[in-house]
């Protein structure tokens, strides 16, 4: 048995204050708050004649990525920073295949880019939040998870959401707890509580091509319109293709015209590939 003057001591220590426990909402909020303040920067207003939305940077040559019909008819648009900076921005490119997705060109680095990269990881109930410019409110920050995602062909290219968008928001990005963009802010469904759709990044990537230039992690293969493109084996797309990289060899293989023509990719050392000509 434990002696008297050890027993009394263990109780006094018992009745002693114990140390507070870590403030893990007060973490949480904190790690919200830096999201925010390194992705706002990012994030522009644009209007575009009777339109209005949103649009985030990415890379380094002043590119905005934002949906098409934010920017609809228009070949000049204004864009304003979140310091009130004011930039005047020209349509560069507008998605192939009647994707809702567009780019709009201002001054290299007037914009710092926003991280942004393959979306593998996604799941349904990953985290998730928006940055975007709703009805009366511009670099408003929304949270929530990805609810479902789509399939469109081979391609998973849409993924639905619980964050609430409201008009404005169009063109933003969907991030996630990183802060690396997941994709962009499209549709809202009418009469349905906070279920809004984005479009991943991935396809971004595929209809743009001004964008895949301005991605280092992505792999671009050049076919002649209309000509398969297989990857390892696999069948990526048609004419151009373009995707999220690792490091590694690549197989790369197109026939064009009754001729197979095949090259062996180290990527990163090599980006582009050219399947257009020669054998």
């Amino acid at each position: 048995m434990a002696p008297r003057s050890s027993l009394l001591a263990m109780a006094l220590l018992a009745l002693l204050p114990r140390p507070c426990a870590a403030d893990a909402l007060g973490e949480l909020e904190q790690a919200w708050q830096s999201l925010f303040d390194k992705a706002a920067p990012s994030v522009v207003f644009i209007a575009a004649g009777d339109h209005f939305g949103s649009g985030f940077a990415v890379g380094k040559t002043g590119l905005i990525l934002t949906n098409e019909h934010v920017i609809h008819g228009q070949v000049d648009v204004q864009v304003v920073l979140v310091d009130g900076k004011r930039l005047a921005g020209k349509v560069a490119e507008v998605a192939s295949d009647d994707v809702d997705l567009a780019l709009v060109q201002v001054p290299a680095g007037a914009v710092p880019g926003l991280d942004f990269g393959a979306t593998s990881h996604v799941r349904i109930g990953s985290w998730a939040a928006a940055i975007g410019h709703g009805a009366g409110g511009i670099w408003t920050f929304t949270s929530g998870m990805i609810t479902n995602i789509y399939s469109s062909g081979r391609d998973r290219t849409v993924f639905q959401t619980q964050i609430p968008i409201t008009p404005g928001t169009s063109g933003g990005p969907i991030l996630d707890r990183h802060g690396r963009a997941l994709g962009v802010a499209t549709a809202v469904l009418q009469g349905a509580s906070n279920i809004a759709f984005g479009i991943r990044i991935e396809r971004a990537v595929q209809t743009l091509e001004k964008m895949a230039d301005a991605c280092e992690e992505c792999l671009v293969v050049k076919a002649p319109p209309g000509v398969p493109v297989l990857v390892d084996g696999q069948m990526l797309g048609k004419g151009r293709v373009a995707f999220f990289a690792t490091a590694k060899t690549y197989d790369v293989m197109a026939v064009v015209n009754g001729q197979m023509r095949r090259k062996s990719i180290a990527f990163p050392a090599a980006r582009r590939v050219d399947l257009t000509t020669g054998p």
